[in-house]
């Protein structure tokens, strides 16, 4: 059976010492306050004692659909006669404190729901009790109204206990048949001190005075804290009002809370009230006159406070890194902008308030003069270019057209450095210089000695000098007329005039005159000659003054005479040069050309003939008569046409010319017309594992001279279609086409494809169930069969035993399993899901008296009135001695003293078996603690309890190793579950408990002893 709780955590929000020198009156709550749980008839969620009634989990019964006030669901009680008045009843977090007021809310709506018994006409109110145990009805705490509205209206509940209470008991009154719905309880919150004078987020100053009211006339005191100078601070308490007096030392967001402490019964609590107050800080502020940079500015203060607050204290920040602590300091600032001056002033009371002001340095003029200048022949005067917003004044006003503009005409006759300045208009000035220089002297100039060119010295370097720049005129014949030593060549006798010009612009000129002697000697190479075979030499017949010299020299009995014999082997052209005493020289040409008779034959190239060439020609050209020499025989023809029929080899011809002389030439057939191999593979199948295939012609030819193609009509190629192996991924007919590039023959083949993608048939069956008389089931998958099948089941949330390749797996788990049936000829597969569910655990628990209990206590004779809740499913209940029955509800009566289990054993319809055990103590005196618990939440020796009999009075204490209190309680039905008064879990170790007990006959019994807590 699943529980689920519901837990409230109250954080405190300010804490002090003197907290820990009382009880501090945090919020009771219940568990499942809103009751969560699964709406059920005649069921109220865990922990709610329903005291031997039925209430129900809504909505969703009797017809009660109304949607829960918060949450998923709620409880309904029924008013059934003046006996049966259904209710819910728990121990709260802690016990009330007797005249302490308590305030909480509750939701309730009436229903007119007519099923099951409910009166729609009958309207119900609900009754608040309160006592030390459950179902108690000690005291009456709060009655609502008659409950007559449909929709949840939420009450607020304030009640004052008389005594000490732990219990809660809710129920039902009015009208019989009438049935009231109720949901969302809130912790019930102890009254005692509220603040009067402010209220959150008001306004105030740092030092003020702070008043409220406290509830009941047993406060002992008022203590407020928070972050003022004299926390903790008592207020003045007079009556039921209280006042004090607190002084902050910064402003902002302040928390200040107020404690009512008061005495009861001897034992002394405190309840709380927090208050937030934004503080108002002095005002800061400040004067001061503007000024140009670098001058010096007086800062003022203006700052004031209020209330008795006096400014005491001065923080200056000038925006440029500088600060002060004076009242009215003094800045310089080295450049002008706006800075963000700030001034923090503090009061007597450490209180400080800031204010941040923009503040303008005036910036000075941006003067500039301009550029320093030379004035000289290429510029005699210069414009100044003086800039800066405002007036002008330039001194000295010698040299100027004007001194009060930005730009006068500067023509000085020295060197002059005149002062630029600029007023802007917020009076500041600022000057600049500028420089103007006279350079105005004539360089001086040389264009060196006269020279003669002829054909030993062509040309001449001029010795051209002077400081500046150069100009010869004219330029012809010069290699470059603007440096200081040209090249002279010119063409006839030329006088050059050099110009120099200095830095400043100012000229000087010479001359230098160059005479040219160049005049050619007579060459004449005589006449050209054709040599023939009859004629092979010639004297050449050439002439001239001056010394010879003949080229090329090839063929030539002496290159250096005017008439060598001449006998070359190819056509030459001699050139003859005469060379005059002036080193100048002449040539001429003549030409022997040599014609000996040879026929000429063009190259007759080799043939090949393949696949795409058949026929072809050899050509012989040049002669006037022709003869072959082939392997197909002798032929006199210059033209032999060629085809497959004609043999390979060597084909030689031989060319006549008319005067006898011959030429041979040859070349070679070649014939290659054998086709490739070409084979597509065998035939093959795609499958769910292979959609896609690669074909094979792994066995054609190879070779980077062959070429692959692959082609289909109904196939698909996705890809390589001009590879060895492509693939392919749908069925049908493939040919491969293998070319031979180097003789253009090729070969075809064909491979068939078929296609096997049939997936297989898998079932898992049918849903089922694991009980606790079936733990163990055997799956029943159906499948293909009839080929190479193999089959997997698989889960993720339940347990295979064995049989996982199998059709029928044996499990004993709960969850989904999935089988897998896969072809393996094919690699198609098929899954199924099946759900297996699991019913393994049974649940019971015995009531007494209705109730249910770990232990009671009696004297005998004692009867006990036995019943049980749970599963559906019968039962065996054990009392112990050979006592046993099966009944569901019977009173069993214990005539002897002494110490029984009592045991109850459910098997419910699935077999599976659940128990649970009462410990009943007839007439024992002694109180017997256990040494050892395990709080674990497996319900076995979850409380650390007493069992005793005939305990009027109670109070049990749990310490610590340190000997700090941990946990109490005072109810002779209660116990400790290992958690801490704030509900946290402590950790394992052993504790100290003192227990102090009254039993009926007024015996007070002390007992102390120690316990091991293990989880």
């Amino acid at each position: 059976m699943k529980k689920i709780y519901s837990l409230f955590v109250f954080t405190l929000l300010t804490s002090f010492n003197y907290w820990s020198q009382c009880n501090q009156q945090v919020p009771l709550q219940v568990v499942n306050p809103s009751f969560e749980g699964t709406p059920q008839k005649h069921v109220t969620p865990s922990p709610w004692n329903t005291c031997g009634l039925t209430p129900d989990t809504q909505p969703g019964h009797w017809g009660v659909g109304l949607a829960p006030s918060n949450g998923s669901s709620y409880v309904g009680l029924v008013k059934g006669s003046s006996a049966y008045l259904e209710g819910a009843s728990q121990q709260l977090s802690g016990n009330m404190i007797a005249n302490v007021t308590y305030t909480f809310t509750i939701d309730l709506s009436a229903t007119n729901a007519s099923q099951g018994g409910i009166n729609p006409s009958s309207r119900c109110g609900l009754n608040l009790y309160a006592g030390n145990s459950i179902c108690s009805t000690t005291s009456l705490l709060w009655s609502s109204p008659i409950i007559n509205h449909l929709s949840w209206q939420t009450y607020t509940i304030s009640f004052t206990p008389t005594q000490n209470y732990s219990h809660v008991y809710f129920r039902v009154f009015g009208g019989d048949g009438g049935y009231l719905l109720i949901d969302n309880i809130t912790p019930f919150v102890a009254q005692g001190v509220n603040i009067t004078s402010h209220v959150s987020g008001a306004s105030e100053n740092c030092s003020f005075n702070l008043s409220g009211t406290v509830s009941g006339s047993s406060t002992d005191s008022v203590v407020i804290t928070g972050g003022f100078v004299e926390t903790p601070l008592t207020a003045n308490l007079t009556g039921t009002n209280w006042i004090a007096h607190l002084t902050f030392n910064s402003p902002g967001t302040q928390t200040v809370t107020a404690t009512s402490y008061y005495t009861v019964g001897g034992v002394q609590y405190c309840v709380f009230t927090t208050l937030n107050l934004t503080l108002a800080p002095p005002t800061s502020a400040f004067s001061a006159v503007n000024v140009c940079e670098n001058q010096t500015t007086s800062f003022i203060d203006a700052s004031s406070s209020s209330g008795q607050e006096t400014v005491t204290g001065w923080s200056w920040n000038f925006g440029d890194g500088a600060t002060s602590t004076l009242q009215n300091p003094s800045h310089t600032y080295a450049s002008a902008g706006t800075y963000n001056v700030q001034l923090s002033a503090t009061t007597n009371n450490n209180c400080t308030g800031t204010t941040t002001v923009p503040y303008t340095v005036n910036s000075l003029p941006n003067t500039n003069a301009g550029t320093d200048f030379t004035i000289n022949c290429i510029n005699p005067t210069h414009t100044l270019t003086g800039s800066g917003t405002g007036s002008y004044v330039w001194s000295p006003a010698t040299g100027l057209s004007n001194p009060n503009i930005s730009n006068p005409v500067a023509n000085p006759t020295t060197n002059t450095t005149y002062n630029l300045l600029v007023t802007n208009s917020n009076g500041c000035t600022k000057s600049d210089n500028v420089t103007i220089s006279v350079d105005k002297g004539v360089p001086t100039v040389s264009a060196g000695n006269d020279f003669t060119t002829d054909c030993n010295t062509p040309t001449y370097t001029m010795t051209g000098s002077g400081s500046g720049s150069y100009s010869w005129s004219p330029s012809s014949g010069l290699s470059n007329s603007t440096i200081a030593t040209p090249i002279a060549n010119p063409s006839s006798t030329t006088n050059y005039v050099l110009t120099v010009t200095a830095t400043n612009g100012c000229t000087s000129t010479d001359n230098a005159t160059i005479t040219v002697d160049k005049g050619l000697p007579l060459v004449n190479a005589g006449t050209d000659f054709t040599t023939t075979c009859l004629t092979s030499t010639y004297q050449i017949d050439g002439s001239g003054n001056g010394s010879f010299s003949w080229s090329p020299s090839n063929g030539l009995s002496d290159p250096s005479i005017a008439t060598p014999v001449a006998d070359p082997l190819t056509t030459t052209t001699y050139t003859l040069t005469t060379t005059g005493s002036n080193g100048c020289s002449n040539s001429d040409n003549v030409t022997i050309t040599v014609n000996e008779g040879f026929p000429v034959v063009p190259v007759i190239n080799d043939l090949y003939l393949d696949c795409n060439t058949n026929t072809g020609t050899f050509t012989a050209s040049g002669g006037s008569s022709y003869s072959w020499s082939t392997p197909s025989g002798i032929f006199t023809t210059p033209t032999l046409n060629i085809d497959y029929s004609n043999l390979v080899g060597d084909y030689v011809v031989t060319v006549s010319a008319a005067n006898g002389c011959q030429v041979i030439d040859s070349s070679i057939l070649y014939i290659d017309t054998i086709a490739p191999i070409s084979n597509a593979g065998i035939d093959s199948v795609i499958t769910c594992s292979n959609l896609l295939i690669d074909l094979n012609g792994g066995n054609s030819s190879s070779g980077s001279e062959f070429n692959y193609l692959w082609t289909t009509n109904d196939g698909v190629i996705s890809q390589g279609n001009t590879t060895i192996a492509p693939t392919i991924n749908k069925e049908g007919m493939y040919y491969l086409t293998v070319l031979n590039s180097n003789n253009n023959c090729l070969k075809l083949d064909s491979v068939w494809v078929g296609l096997d993608t049939v997936h297989p048939i898998a079932n898992a069956n049918l849903d089922s169930i694991i009980t606790c008389n079936i733990p163990e089931i055997n799956l029943s998958g159906q499948g293909s069969s009839m080929g190479d099948f193999s089959y997997v089941w698989n889960t993720n949330d339940g347990n295979i035993i064995n049989g996982d390749t199998t059709l029928s797996p044996l499990i004993n788990s709960g969850g989904t399993y999935e089988i897998t049936v896969t072809n393996n000829y094919n690699g198609c597969f098929s899954s199924n899901l099946i759900w297996i569910d699991e019913d393994l655990t049974a649940d019971v628990e015995i009531l007494v008296s209705s109730i249910n209990v770990d232990s009671i206590f009696g004297v005998v004779p004692y009867s006990v009135d036995y019943s049980w809740v749970g599963d559906y499913g019968s039962v065996v209940w054990d009392f112990e001695y050979g006592n046993s029955s099966t009944d569901s509800n019977l009173l069993h009566t214990y005539d002897l003293r002494g110490t029984y289990t009592v045991i109850i054993t459910l098997t419910d319809s699935e077999g599976c078996i659940a128990y649970d055990t009462v410990y009943i103590d007839i007439d024992g005196r002694e109180i017997i603690f256990p040494n050892v618990f395990t709080p674990n939440g497996d319900k076995q020796n979850d409380l650390f309890t007493f069992r005793a009999e005939r305990v009027e009075t109670f109070e049990c204490l749990i310490f610590n190793r340190w000997g700090q209190k941990v946990y109490s309680w005072n109810a002779p039905v209660g116990g400790w579950d290992g958690r801490s008064f704030a509900g946290q879990k402590l950790p394992e170790g052993q504790y100290l408990y003192i227990l102090n007990a009254v039993d009926r006959d007024g015996k007070v019994i002390e007992k102390t002893g120690k316990v091991m807590l293990l989880r």
